[in-house]
């Protein structure tokens, strides 16, 4: 639970610091978001203020910049079709939050806030190859430093889903 909050207050955060023009909300994903029946509930009012009023193809752009269509469904206000393509390409659980920024009229940027830290093992798997991988475990001293190393790098230089960089809009 306290997770689920965590990640959420950090998806609040970041949403205030985006331009204040462009509209957005803060959804916290459910087991139903994200695991099974992948039903994505926007809300009420900021589909009644600025999405549009028949069913449409909405685009949402992650912080790669690849864009996933989805199928939006005006009278249940909502995203079905593609939205599980969406969550399950970037490993969304229950308890993740993210920041959807209309930055079009059916065009989302989408931001994630992982309730969840990346451990040494998901961080070697996600930027380092697989050679480097097993060389890190043949001397305990090196995988130690390379993977303080690693750290200090993937903060500084690496856009990680969930870590906010002005830089990147």
């Amino acid at each position: 639970m306290k997770a689920r909050l965590e990640a959420t207050r950090k998806a609040e955060e970041l949403e205030s610091e985006l331009d204040h023009e462009i509209p957005s909300f803060v959804k916290a994903m459910l087991h139903s978001h994200v695991v099974r029946g992948f039903w994505l509930q926007l809300p009420s009012h900021f589909c009644d203020t600025y999405m549009p009023k028949q069913d449409s193809i909405i685009t949402l752009v992650d912080e790669k910049d690849e864009e996933f269509d989805t199928k939006y469904l005006a009278y249940k206000k909502g995203l079905s079709g593609g939205w599980a393509g969406f969550a399950l390409c970037h490993g969304m659980q229950d308890g993740d939050s993210a920041v959807f920024q209309l930055i079009k009229p059916t065009t989302f940027k989408v931001l994630l806030c992982f309730q969840r830290i990346l451990n040494n093992a998901e961080l070697k798997a996600r930027f380092f190859p697989l050679s480097l991988s097993l060389s890190l475990s043949l001397s305990l001293s090196l995988s130690l430093s390379l993977s303080l190393e690693c750290s200090v790098l993937i903060q500084q230089c690496i856009r990680l889903p969930g870590v906010y960089h002005p830089s990147s809009f």
